[in-house]
């Protein structure tokens, strides 16, 4: 993988990872199959999809925010690790 792991990446990874996920719950949701849980009420039809669709940018900037944050805090310390024991890359 050559291509730099910057946060706009990885928002990307994640939203194309979870859009088919959310796109089988919306339509499962839309025909009464699957509940989306939306102010801890359970969603059906229309509304449903629409929830389930609006909040997949949303779940996938958080996951992103936590993996950019373990990421480059790990990158920190592996950095710092090689600085006292004088390794180079």
């Amino acid at each position: 993988m050559d291509k730099e792991l910057n946060f706009k990446n990885i928002f990307l990874y994640y939203l194309f990872f979870m859009i088919p996920f959310s796109l089988l719950f919306a339509f499962l949701s839309l025909f009464n199959k699957w509940p989306i849980q939306f102010n801890d009420k359970p969603t059906y039809g229309i509304l449903g999809f629409v929830v389930c669709i609006a909040f997949t940018p949303l779940w996938a900037f958080l996951f992103t925010c936590l993996t950019w944050v373990a990421l480059f805090t790990g990158r920190l310390f592996y950095n710092m690790f090689l600085k006292i024991t004088k390794i180079k890359k």
